[in-house]
């Protein structure tokens, strides 16, 4: 249902809209490793979506990502045959670096009894035993770089005060892209919620990204 904050624009656009559930979404089969893996995997029921919209007649796609969306998208075009078809890319609190996701989120808690803040160590080491146990690779789930390299148009739009994927993510990759990216930042919102700041805003800067991905 939070993909209906940015839908408007691109229905008013005249563009068709698909929403995409992906494995270990509610009624969708589970991952086989039973687990969420931040776009490793994902990308391809995200390329089934695409497929699915080539069949039906679409000349290209646009591909907008929230929060692990963004991971999913940019996984999507490293990974997919089909990743030319795509003519813009735009994000809304992209989760691009889980690893900074749970620095984040350890920065908000405190050790148990205590009150005090995580140490950066213990969180170094919680990194390296969920590496382990999930058979993942931090790094392999930190796009930042390759979604830096994408020549296709791109909009972030990021609020200033999410605590899940933190603002900085998207100023690193300010950073690295080229003048193709927009980055627009939203003062006081959380995750996900830049709409609920200022849907006017939110849905102009989304109407601009459209115009220029397919014009």
């Amino acid at each position: 249902s939070e993909t209906m904050r940015p839908m408007k624009p691109f229905i008013e656009a005249g563009l068709p809209v698909l929403s995409v559930a992906y494995r270990n979404d509610p009624g969708q089969p589970r991952d086989p490793s039973g687990y969420y893996r931040f776009g490793f995997t994902e990308w391809e029921d995200l390329e089934g979506a695409v497929r699915y919209a080539k069949d039906h007649g679409a000349a290209g796609v646009t591909l907008f990502g929230m929060s692990t969306g963004g991971a999913i998208a940019v996984s999507f075009m490293e990974e997919s045959e089909l990743a030319s078809e795509v003519k813009g890319l735009g994000f809304d609190s992209p989760n691009l670096d889980f690893g900074a996701a749970i620095s984040q989120e350890a920065s908000e808690r405190t050790l148990p009894g205590l009150g005090l803040p995580i140490p950066k160590s213990l969180v170094g080491a919680a990194k390296a035993i969920a590496e382990l146990r999930y058979d993942i690779e931090f790094d392999d789930l930190d796009y930042i770089s390759e979604a830096g390299e994408l020549e296709v148009p791109m909009l972030v739009l990021h609020g200033i005060a999410d605590k899940t994927i933190p603002v900085q993510v998207t100023r690193r990759l300010a950073e690295t892209a080229g003048p193709n990216l927009r980055v627009v930042e939203f003062s006081e919102a959380g995750h996900v919620r830049s709409w609920n700041v200022d849907p006017a805003r939110y849905e102009q800067e989304i109407s601009r990204f459209i115009s220029t991905a397919t014009g």
